[in-house]
């Protein structure tokens, strides 16, 4: 009897194989789409994690502090190592007139630090009779340099040419970014070289700060001890301190990886739930198409035990195949998904690694899916009474107008074909149920896909073209005086020039603090605007400072409040009402005016070098603008706000192949789980159907009916699919919001209109090869089964 079962199995599947194989394609979409991401992003945090323990990455950085002090963190237990260094902001000139705002980092000449070492590429580490200078990869790479190339650093007596010995990769700048403010700076505008302590003294004092960085011995240790360092510093008197999590580059990987992470759990357990789904509407239909079989068996003795699991094993089937076939998929993806991101960003150890658990998990997915799916179907066909089961499907209730009939009484007089449509979907609400619940998932992680794209797209376009004005800043080693600022202007194709400040500065208030930089701009400024948290564009007040949305979370504090400013690396500290909050994607900067700053802050608020935010006019060549700009007499470095988007482009091209990814599988989910709903909603009406042709309605007429039916009930699930579709995608973008990007959900409103449109055109498209079989219907087979 087993053998008939397993023989029974075999055959409903085979008649029924679209369907199954578009559960089965379901299935290997989500377990494959989870193996592959979850095991990348598992990767990627051991590759990182190798990084920071064969290099040292520190546990905490402190500025201001003078490497006097060092034993004293060194003779605390669970401290295993201290480094003392200078750290410079200094112009860097490459290829003779590629000018840029670097940065010059200190390290001993006979061996490398305890903390924070750098992995050499190519080249060799300094050597004491031509110590030379060693230069990050990222800028090494983008200028062509090699060991035994000239680049110039400006010292305080002017340009001077060094050697660079070696090109290197150090844990701080696996992603270059200057601050957390500015994390997304290009090579182009930014390049890190780290020099003999020689080498330090020669540059400017006033662009210099001293940093102690600390290791702790084991990579887990406890906040207690983390605690104990950081209040030991702060009594010694350091100006700013900030942990792993605070360090600019470590902060950027973290929010792409964790939400690498938070999408390989989410979008796998969407298909995984459409999984469920499409197999339940399958299987409860051909239990349902079954019942006098079912009936059949159980009068002629057999056991519910073995009906059960019979029907169990229709979920288990495909699940089967799935796991394996997913499995596989997603191993050979993990692979060359990290493969991919390690190379883009430049990590020089690469962990990877195929983990049982994660092939057990998928594995298990798929399994408990099918088990889930085909459960009720299963206890359904064993609850049965034989005698009832043998009558077959019996109707229940007396038939009678729709409720969008009584809703809408002119309906009631339309022709009674289409009269039928809207009763059948009224008639079977389970059936309209689960279609309906299908088209709310596909439109769900359709929606989720596409919002994604739309909002990065809309908020890089706000960053970069509606709040971020200037076209290039350039940094001068003068005042820029009304003068200068006129000479700058001269240069063919610049527009407008005016001068601005930017300081580094830690905010504090009610017990808290944060390290941010704040830009001082004229009240008229034609360089920035300022999008207000309603939306508003709003003018730079002269009293008071504006702030990123973040500080207010951070410190708890509302527009009114009085907060601390503090420059890192002085003693003043001063009172500032925060006037309110700006919107801005990137990052959580402070606003006030030149006047302000100036007046807050002094002589610090103008020593350095000083700075000009440049306009171009439309339609220029910005390479040259920028070569003429180089060739100023008082132009020491230039950024191009071009580059930065380029920067950005590039740092969110994986984003964007990921989510085309899930748009793509996402599409592929919708269309097996909507061709499994419509395709199992013909099969189980075919005896109607038959009826209907048999009764003279051409088969055209049949198809156009069982169409219009189908599309009805698809469109009843694209109000809460679009509702839901957006309510989870704006949960989901608000999981990547942090100090360092405003991820808001911003939908362009043709997306929810298009998703609409594309998932019922797939719902036309889904049920053609189940039209296409109506014809083909055996109509005396049919009747005479339905008549048995």
């Amino acid at each position: 009897m087993v053998g008939l079962l397993g023989r029974k199995l075999l055959g409903d599947i085979r008649a029924q194989r679209g369907q199954f194989l578009a559960i089965v394609a379901t299935m290997v979409l989500g377990v494959a789409l989870f193996g592959a991401s979850y095991d990348s992003y598992l990767n990627l945090k051991a590759s990182y994690d190798r990084v920071f323990v064969e290099l040292a990455f520190p546990n905490r950085w402190f500025t201001g502090l003078d490497a006097g002090i060092t034993s004293q963190f060194a003779s605390i237990e669970g401290v295993d190592g201290v480094t003392a260094r200078t750290v410079a902001e200094v112009p860097l000139r490459f290829n003779q007139d590629h000018a840029l705002l670097g940065r010059a980092i200190s390290m001993p000449v006979d061996a490398q630090p305890e903390v924070s070492r750098v992995d050499v590429l190519s080249g060799t580490y300094f050597e004491a009779s031509s110590p030379g200078v060693l230069l990050e990869e990222h800028a090494a790479s983008h200028f062509g340099v090699q060991p035994g190339d000239h680049i110039e650093i400006l010292e305080a007596s002017g340009w001077a040419s060094v050697t660079v010995v070696g090109t290197v990769v150090s844990p701080e700048y696996i992603w270059p970014a200057r601050s957390r403010q500015d994390v997304l700076t290009s090579s182009d505008d930014f390049a890190v070289v780290f020099v003999p302590e020689s080498m330090m003294t020669n540059l400017a004092p006033s662009s210099s700060h001293p940093e102690v960085l600390v290791h702790y011995a084991e990579a887990g240790a406890p906040a207690s001890l983390d605690t104990q360092v950081e209040d030991l510093g702060r009594s010694l008197g350091a100006a700013d301190t900030y942990d792993r999590i605070e360090q600019p580059s470590n902060a950027a990987l973290n929010e792409d990886i964790q939400g690498f992470g938070e999408m390989s759990i989410m979008f796998p357990l969407m298909f995984i739930i459409a999984t469920v789904m499409g197999t339940y509407v399958v299987l409860s239909r051909l239990v349902r198409a079954q019942r006098p079989l079912i009936g059949t068996l159980l009068a002629t003795g057999m056991r519910r035990g073995p009906v059960f699991r019979h029907y169990l094993a229709y979920g288990l089937a495909p699940a089967l195949v799935a796991a394996v076939l997913g499995t596989t998929a997603g191993a050979l993806l993990a692979r060359w998904v990290t493969t991919l991101y390690t190379n883009t960003i430049g990590l020089p150890f690469h962990v990877q690694q195929l983990r049982p658990l994660t092939i057990g998990v998928g594995a298990s997915m798929a399994l408990i899916a099918g088990l889930i799916a085909a459960a009720q179907p299963a206890r359904a066909a064993v609850r049965l009474s034989p005698a009832d089961a043998m009558r077959g499907i019996v109707p229940s209730g007396g038939g009678g107008a729709s409720w969008l009939e009584h809703v809408l009484p002119p309906l009631s007089r339309l022709p009674l074909r289409w009269r039928l449509v809207l009763r059948n979907i009224g008639r079977q609400r389970r059936r309209t149920v689960y279609s309906a619940t299908g088209i709310v998932l596909a439109l769900t992680l359709t929606l989720v896909s596409w919002g994604m794209l739309d909002t990065t797209q809309i908020l890089v376009n706000r960053q970069f073209n509606e709040i971020q004005r200037w076209d290039a800043r350039v940094y001068l080693d003068a005042p820029a005086t009304s003068s200068l600022l006129d000479e700058l202007t001269a240069v063919p194709g610049v527009a407008a020039a005016e001068a601005v400040t930017t300081l580094p500065i830690a905010v504090s208030a009610n017990g808290h603090s944060y390290s941010t930089q704040i830009t001082g701009y004229q009240p008229d400024t034609q360089m920035h605007r300022f999008l207000s948290d309603s939306g508003q564009w709003i003018p730079l007040p002269t009293t008071g400072i504006l702030a990123g949305t973040s500080i207010g979370n951070l410190l708890d504090v509302s527009p009114g409040d009085t907060i601390s400013l503090n420059i890192p690396g002085t003693s003043t500290e001063v009172p500032v009402v925060l006037a309110g909050f700006v919107n801005e994607p990137l990052g959580t900067s402070m606003y006030a005016t030149t006047e302000q700053l100036q007046t807050l802050f002094g002589d610090a608020a103008s020593s350095g070098l000083s700075t000009a935010e440049l306009r171009y006019d439309s339609g220029v060549d910005r390479g040259t603008i920028r070569d003429a700009l180089v060739a100023e007499p008082n132009v020491v470095a230039v950024t191009d706000a071009r580059a930065l988007l380029q920067t950005l482009n590039s740092f969110l091209g994986l984003f964007y192949a990921f989510v085309g990814v899930m748009l793509l599988f996402g599409g592929l989910m919708a269309g097996a789980l909507i061709f499994t709903s419509m395709s199992a909603n013909v099969a189980e009406r075919a005896p109607e159907i038959a009826g209907l042709r048999a009764a003279g309605m051409s088969p055209r007429a049949v198809s156009r009916l069982v169409s219009v039916e189908n599309i009805a009930t698809a469109a009843l699930g694209v109000v809460p699919g679009l509702i839901i579709g957006y309510v989870t995608s704006s949960f989901f973008m608000s999981s990547f919001s942090s100090d360092l990007f405003q991820f808001n959900l911003a939908m362009r409103p043709t997306t929810p209109v298009l998703a609409a449109v594309g998932v019922l055109a797939l719902a036309l498209l889904a049920q053609l090869p189940a039209l296409r079989s109506l014809r083909r219907l055996n109509l005396g087979s049919v009747l005479r089964n339905r008549a048995s």
